[in-house]
């Protein structure tokens, strides 16, 4: 995921250079900040810096002498986290369910980064069906279910289907768009209707406290989800519904991540590039919470 991250802001910045005079000696190399973290596993954050994309000469250097701290902001009870290696700071302690959390990252060269995020709650799902349907004379996999939205807190889901075979699953949105929601209400993240997207995603702003029903359709896997393994017939391939339930800055920075992914693959000049929503404050990256669910799908 760190190699990832640093693909997606090295693209990103690169993309901005169209739009932009570039003014040779104004680069100022800033703190890289990566934690996507997941209650119940042991915190752990990569620091690297910044790379001036028109000097060849410099390069992403992981971090290995910062001073890292997480905050509980409810207690104030201060983790320090020690680097492991290659820039990755850990800690023994697990994040905790509904709790707030403070991340404070200092540096002699680059000053003091920071920034905050609530972990989600439990996902509560029920009603999950599945269908075979035909689409302009293909066949798709048409998938229905049914979110069990807390009231209690404003939430933010995103939502797609993962492969059993996958030894370890990627939350970050791809270039690979093959889901399409049959929802209008759905935040689409583009503005041509019924998008094919990577991920899709909505917030509760208009179902908080009820049960929300939702549809999407995919236009991959259906062959090997009907005929297994097409490299060995005797293995089914198991197709999972992935939920997730996410920080509101999370959902904002994934959400970014998918529509720069979706404009890179409209083919006019008239498309800007989209700005990739970090929140970290004093330097860029994502500091933000998850908690998923997986369903077979059958």
């Amino acid at each position: 995921m760190k190699n990832l991250f640093s693909i997606l802001l090295i693209m990103v910045l690169s993309a901005c250079v169209h739009d932009t005079d570039i003014v040779v000696g104004e680069f100022q190399s800033q703190l890289v900040i990566n934690s996507i973290f997941e209650p119940g596993k042991t915190w752990s954050i990569a620091l690297s810096n910044s790379k001036d994309i028109t000097d060849n000469s410099t390069a992403i250097e992981e971090i290995t002498d910062a001073s890292v701290i997480i905050i509980e902001s409810q207690s104030r009870k201060i983790k320090e986290l020690e680097h492991s290696e290659k820039g990755i700071y850990r800690s023994s302690e697990p994040a905790e369910l509904g709790m707030e959390y403070e991340l404070e990252v200092a540096h002699p060269d680059y000053g003091v980064a920071s920034a905050f995020t609530t972990v989600p709650s439990e996902i509560e799902l029920t009603s999950i069906d599945t269908s075979i349907v035909e689409l302009d004379g293909a066949k798709v996999l048409k998938v229905d279910f049914n979110i069990v939205d807390n009231e209690e807190e404003e939430n933010f889901y995103v939502w797609d289907l993962v492969s059993s075979q996958e030894e370890e699953i990627d939350i970050l949105p791809s270039e690979e768009a093959y889901l399409t929601s049959v929802d209008g209400n759905v935040e689409i993240t583009s503005d041509r209707a019924n998008v094919q997207q990577s991920k899709i995603f909505i917030s509760d702003r208009d179902f908080n406290g009820t049960e929300y029903n939702t549809s999407f359709i995919s236009f991959r896997n259906i062959e090997n989800f009907q005929n297994g393994n097409p490299n060995n017939p005797n293995e089914q391939l198991d197709l999972k519904l992935r939920v997730l339930s996410v920080s509101e800055e999370l959902y904002n920075y994934l959400k970014s991540v998918e529509e720069s992914y979706r404009s890179q693959n409209i083919n006019t000049s008239s498309v800007n590039p989209v700005e990739i929503d970090f929140n970290i404050t004093n330097g860029l990256g994502i500091f933000g919470a998850y908690k998923q669910k997986l369903v077979d799908i059958e």
